[in-house]
């Protein structure tokens, strides 16, 4: 991830503090990805370590820790993959999910990076961002 993106999240956080969780051990995020099998991009390894997980603007980020103002059950990046994944929503299995739509839908990144969403009004795969790093600072402009 690079600085400036990094600055403008460390900025928002300075603003509003409660809005992310803490740090994450590189152990703890290893442990995560093998439990989901699958490896995660590196700037959302940074995003979780840095800040373990967060609302950033309006947009929940799925990580390994809670912070205060997202939901109290849809927070682990684990257990909301899991969620999905028995639920056999369409592409959940071979990605991660990272947050979710105002509608409910996952989204998540796939093994390119790709941040995608379900739409299952829609029924179908929508390319949200090109990465991670895209996605974060498009949350922080909502």
């Amino acid at each position: 991830m690079n600085a400036d993106t990094l600055g403008a999240l460390n900025h928002f956080f300075s603003k509003l503090p409660f809005m992310k969780a803490g740090t994450v051990s590189n152990g703890e995020i290893d442990f995560a990805e093998n439990a989901l099998g699958i490896k995660f991009a590196t700037d959302y390894r940074v995003f979780i370590s840095d800040f373990g997980g967060a609302m950033v603007g309006r947009c929940p980020i799925y990580g390994l820790r809670h912070a205060g103002p997202m939901d109290d059950n849809l927070w682990s990046v684990v257990d909301v993959t899991e969620h999905f994944r028995r639920q056999s929503w369409p592409g959940t299995d071979s990605w991660y999910i990272i947050s979710m739509d105002h509608a409910g839908n996952p989204i998540g990144l796939d093994e390119l990076g790709k941040v995608l969403c379900y739409d299952h009004d829609a029924r179908d795969l929508i390319e949200v961002a090109p990465d991670f790093e895209s996605y974060l600072l498009d949350c922080l402009k909502s």
